[in-house]
Parts: C-alpha cells; structure tokens; sequence
C-alpha cells in the first residue's frame, strides 16, 4: 500500500535544436512527483555535455551546477527551470560555450548531446530515493551510441538522513 501511496519523482529534460558555436547548450528540464503524496528534501542536480560516439561517458556531477532544490513537492505541481552546458573552473561556474569542433561533430553525426541527472528525495513514509535519468539528442539522423546514457536511467531506494 505504501508503495501506491507514495511520492513518484519524474524528471525529463528536452534538449533544444538550436546550437551555436560559441553559445551554451540549453535544456529545459522538468521536475514533478506523479505519486499521491508529497516528495520531501528534494535536491536534483543536472548535467549538459557533448559525448562523441564511441566513447563511454563518465557520469560525475562536478559540472552540476544546474540545480534544483526544494523542502516539499507537492503532487502534480511541476516545475520547471532552464538548464546549460556548464563547466567547473576552480570551483566556479562558467558557461561552456560550444566549440567549432563539438558543433562539426554534432552536425557530422560523430557526437550527441546528453542530459543527466541524480534526484534525490523521501516520501512520506520516511524511506529516501534516488532517480538517475538520461536524455539525447542528436543532430542529424544516424546511429548512435548512446546505450550508456538510457542504460543510466533507474531509480531505487536508499536510506537518507
């Protein structure tokens, strides 16, 4: 019945169409609880990187500065808030402005832009969960290797304090 009854947190993230060398990659992202009662301590942390094919991604957040973090979410009340391609320089944050040649290899087929995160909350029954997600796109139609980033996508329980 718990189960049932619980908090369901849903992230999704739709990558924009629109890139420009020299410009950030942007995302809107966003965040609901599809169950019956409330996600409390709810804290998401989400990253936008270019990944070439053939190479498997490394899922770290020190780039997680797009985030979101809130005491309740309330059942079908969404948010949702604007992520970008973000980098890490010395601690700071600093837009990672796309590249002549992350943008040729997106425009060749020979890279992708990838989305994810890790959400982190608890029902109301006290028991903590985690949701990773992962979302791409790509830009001109072919394959891609991308196994990595759907096989990221899972949720599970985990005591938190």
């Amino acid at each position: 019945m718990q189960a049932d009854q619980r908090a369901w947190v849903k992230l999704t993230s739709d990558i924009s169409r629109d890139i420009a060398i020299g410009q950030p990659i942007k995302a809107t992202v966003t965040i609901n609880n599809i169950g019956k009662t409330s996600a409390v301590k709810v804290w998401s942390a989400t990253v936008i990187k270019v990944v070439h094919n053939q190479v498997h991604p490394a899922f770290d957040y020190d780039n997680a500065f797009n985030r979101f973090d809130t005491g309740v979410l309330f059942p079908n009340d969404p948010f949702t808030f604007p992520a970008s391609s973000v980098k890490n320089t010395s601690g700071q944050p600093t837009m990672s402005n796309l590249s002549a040649s992350d943008h040729a290899n997106l425009m060749d087929g020979e890279a992708y832009v990838m989305v994810y995160s890790k959400t982190i909350y608890n029902d109301i029954f006290g028991a903590g969960h985690i949701l990773l997600t992962c979302n791409w796109r790509g830009y001109k139609d072919g394959q891609f290797t991308s196994d990595d980033c759907t096989k990221y996508n899972n949720m599970r329980d985990e005591e938190r304090q």
